[in-house]
């Protein structure tokens, strides 16, 4: 099955009548009944409460390097990157379970009406102006994506947060994403295409400790199938940037921005925090 008919049918598995307005997330477990679930996302990261591990072996990025080939998109719900060449990036090790591979499906960003917030998980209570999601699919389901959907070990998201510089920083990694928007601002319903390289955007957060649990999708039908490992390190970005975002629309014609989902209550699940093998234990502060 091919990346774009796998897109396709996680459209069919959650359809477009959703929101994040007043009468959105809330709301969602009455149609998705995943979303009602104990092993929702996002979360609320306690630092001081995650389990401390050090790295027996590293996030591993096969291809990542080798430019890629997609569309970006206005959803509706968020601005999205869906790639359109036969380029197989895979992720694997780390703190994903296994012999477990995941092949990169798709990357897609969450972000504020203002730089006060915007991101969907939150560390220590603290919420950053945008987060990315890289979403993988694990391999083994490729050829029947709905298993994916219905097993634990079904995805693996990186998520990436980002800080507001001023605009003497500015983030070229990011150049191709404001340049689809500026595009897509003009025309929503166009499909972008831009070439890239994943990788540019994990060298400014490699190497970082990282946090890792077992979650859902944070969009309907939230299905408890995902592995996620978030970045404590976040990305600068310019304010221009973000400011790009700022100015797609939803499917009704507002402005596109507070498209997060909001905290979800962990029901005594574990979050790790992964460290590089070479550092002494960090300390965990008295609560």
């Amino acid at each position: 099955m091919s990346l774009v008919l796998i897109l396709a049918l996680g459209s069919a598995l959650a359809n477009h009548h959703w929101s994040y307005d007043e009468t959105g997330p809330n709301y969602w477990s009455e149609e998705y009944s995943a979303c009602g679930g104990k092993a929702q996302s996002p979360i609320n990261i306690r630092t001081s409460k995650a389990k401390n591990v050090f790295f027996n072996r590293k996030l591993k990025f096969k291809k990542y390097q080798v430019p890629l080939t997609g569309i970006f998109v206005d959803n509706g719900h968020s601005m999205q990157f869906n790639p359109t060449d036969s380029s197989r990036h895979i992720l694997h090790g780390g703190a994903l379970m296994g012999k477990n591979k995941y092949e990169f499906l798709q990357f897609h960003f969450h972000w504020g009406s203002d730089d006060s917030h915007g991101s969907e998980h939150t560390v220590d209570g603290f919420r950053y102006p945008m987060e990315m999601h890289m979403v993988h699919v694990n391999t083994k389901y490729t050829d029947n994506v709905t298993a994916a959907y219905e097993n634990q070990d079904g995805f693996a998201v990186i998520g990436i947060f980002a800080m507001v510089a001023n605009d003497n920083i500015t983030n070229e990694v990011f150049d191709p994403v404001v340049e689809a928007a500026n595009e897509l601002i003009v025309d929503p319903e166009a499909e972008v295409e831009k070439t890239l390289t994943l990788q540019d955007f994990l060298d400014q957060v490699e190497g970082s400790n990282y946090f890792s649990y077992q979650g859902s999708l944070t969009t309907p039908g939230c299905n408890e199938a995902v592995s996620w490992i978030i970045m404590n390190q976040p990305v600068l970005i310019a304010e221009s940037q973000i400011a790009a975002l700022r100015l797609l629309t939803t499917e009704t014609g507002a402005h596109l921005v507070d498209n997060f989902r909001p905290i979800q209550d962990l029901n005594n699940r574990v979050v790790s925090h992964f460290f590089p093998k070479s550092r002494k234990s960090p300390k965990k502060s008295q609560s």
